[in-house]
């Protein structure tokens, strides 16, 4: 779904896989695409995908890379809360795309 959702943003075609389960108005704030997760969102669930698929298979180097994909998500939900913390909105959101939501940036900081 992440990858799909980066798809999205990217090409800038509509799956409508935002709107299938709950409908947000087209009105909602801090959306560009109302019901979609944010690009960093949907980058870190992609990320997470492949680490934990690298994890299954049992190479030195594809256990360094989950771990380094384990990293990175990590970083971007740290950008994010920090980004919070301190009033910056450029580093939970990306341009005036839809911006990773509080609760989303500690529970990939957990994750």
């Amino acid at each position: 779904m992440g990858a799909l959702t980066l798809s999205e943003y990217i090409f800038g075609y509509d799956f409508g896989i935002d709107q299938l389960l709950f409908y947000e108005s087209s009105s909602a704030v801090g959306t560009s695409h109302p019901g979609r997760m944010a690009p960093n969102t949907a980058l870190n669930f992609t990320m997470t995908g492949v680490a934990l698929l690298l994890l299954n298979i049992r190479r030195r180097q594809t256990n360094q890379i989950a771990h380094f994909l384990a990293l990175a998500i990590i970083l971007v939900g740290l950008l994010s809360l920090i980004g919070y913390i301190y009033g910056v909105r450029t580093l939970h959101g990306i341009s005036y795309y839809t911006q990773m939501a509080l609760h989303t940036a500690v529970i990939f900081i957990l994750l």
